[in-house]
């Protein structure tokens, strides 16, 4: 039961209920509640959990749409060991007409509270596949992965003003367990 209400604290503290419809919110709470803390149970509970209002099936930043993310094979969220190793891929979908007078080069990808952890280039191509490895955070709960487009590398994670990614440019969700959580 921690784990149930970790999860839907850390679920509104990271702005997911500010976007979220209400019912929505309520579903998901309700399944996890049910789950018990059976992390097969929690982690279904996840796949079917309505995100409309949380976040689209593609996710635009300026020029650069991902879509279709999958995180070790489920889509949009996926229940990990702390430091594991996360495979993701990628719909990326460039839209030429805005990227021909600017210089945006790559797309860093990584996780709200963490940082930047990958990076992979933007071809000329209208669209691209792509597949990229994160690392789970050590500390057990719920973050957000999110990406950038930028000139040059990783380092340009925050913007002008300091700041990384907002929730907006969120494109999965982990919740990263407790080692000690039930199969």
């Amino acid at each position: 039961m921690k784990n149930i209400k970790l999860l839907l604290a850390l679920l509104c503290a990271t702005s997911t209920c500010a976007y979220a419809e209400e019912s929505s919110v309520d579903q998901l709470k309700a399944a996890l509640e049910k789950a018990e803390d059976k992390i097969e149970e929690m982690a279904k509970a996840l796949q079917e959990y309505d995100w409309k209002g949380a976040y689209d099936k593609a996710t635009t930043f300026g020029p650069v749409s991902l879509s279709d993310v999958t995180v070790n094979g489920n889509t949009r969220a996926a229940i990990v060991e702390p430091g594991q190793e996360i495979k993701c891929t990628a719909t990326v979908h460039v839209d030429q007409e805005k990227m021909k007078n600017l210089k945006l080069k790559r797309v860093v990808v990584g996780i709200n509270d963490v940082g930047p952890q990958t990076s992979f280039s933007i071809s000329s191509n209208k669209e691209q596949n792509e597949t990229f490895t994160l690392t789970a955070p050590k500390e057990p709960g719920l973050y957000q992965v999110r990406y950038r487009p930028v000139i040059n590398d990783s380092s340009e994670w925050l913007d002008p003003e300091g700041k990384a990614p907002g929730f907006t440019y969120t494109i999965a969700m982990i919740w990263v367990k407790k080692p000690d959580a039930k199969k």
